[in-house]
């Protein structure tokens, strides 16, 4: 059964370990929430929120239209992982709605295929991901 009234917070981040040179990644939650809310009825979104629903639509089986509409306290493009919260809670909600559940890890992973896909990230970044979706204080991930 399908629930297209889901809503999920998950936060900003800082890196602390960078990835890029040995893909081992770290990465710290700070408290600046994003607010995802999934419906159906029309709303306008935003390139990088219709590239995630495109990109993950035939996987999850998503055969209607949805609106996720967020609301940020994190500033785009500041370093504090906006993409990646951004991403964790837009398949946190795709997939509750969908299924009724979420696996961790697999938004962790779906986060990170999404982001790489996307160009907004060079890793992938499981480690931003995981510490989103977790909401644990650190956490320290092999990048690759």
């Amino acid at each position: 059964m399908v629930s297209w009234n889901e809503e999920y917070i998950t936060y900003g981040g800082i890196s602390i370990i960078n990835a890029i040179p040995a893909w081992l990644g770290g990465a710290v939650a700070v408290d600046l929430k994003v607010r995802v809310k999934i419906n159906d009825r029309p709303c306008a979104m935003n390139e990088f929120i219709n590239f995630i629903i495109n990109y993950l639509r035939e996987r999850l089986g998503i055969n209607n239209d949805v609106c996720i509409e967020v609301n940020s306290e994190v500033p785009p493009g500041s370093g504090l992982k906006s993409n990646s919260a951004v991403a964790v809670g837009v398949i946190y909600t795709l997939l509750t709605s969908l299924r009724g559940s979420a696996s961790p890890v697999e938004v962790a992973r779906l986060a990170a295929e999404v982001t790489k896909a996307h160009g907004s990230s060079i890793t992938g970044a499981f480690d931003d991901a995981s510490a989103r979706y977790w909401e644990v204080p650190c956490s320290l991930t092999i990048s690759r």
